[in-house]
């Protein structure tokens, strides 16, 4: 029987990582409590989200690039996420990873 579905896509942080990487980025500010505050609100529906972002972005101003080498060597994979990734592949199913501030969320279904 064939695959019904030829596509999974995973959201990024905290779903295929276990960091959220703005937070990892403001742990390098002054700003990383308020930043982390701000995330935990905005996942959990108490504030707006798309506002959230903008306002978290906004703590980073100034931060320089080469911290972005730094935070990636933190990231680790959510237990099982290759393995997972590995099966699906292996069922020849395409595999893709997303980030909810880089879609418009209202057209991903």
């Amino acid at each position: 029987m064939k695959n019904q579905y030829q596509l999974v896509l995973f959201d990024v942080d905290s779903t295929l990582i276990e960091q959220e990487v703005i937070n990892l980025l403001a742990n390098r500010t002054p700003h990383g409590a308020q930043v982390a505050d701000i995330t935990r609100r905005a996942m959990s529906g108490q504030i707006d989200f798309d506002g959230a972002l903008r306002q978290r972005v906004s703590l980073l101003r100034g931060l320089p690039e080469s911290v972005l080498s730094e935070v990636r060597n933190e990231i680790t994979f959510s237990p099982g996420a290759r393995e997972l990734i590995n099966e699906l592949q292996k069922r020849n199913m395409r595999v893709g990873a997303y980030r909810d501030w880089e879609t418009d969320r209202k057209s991903v279904v």
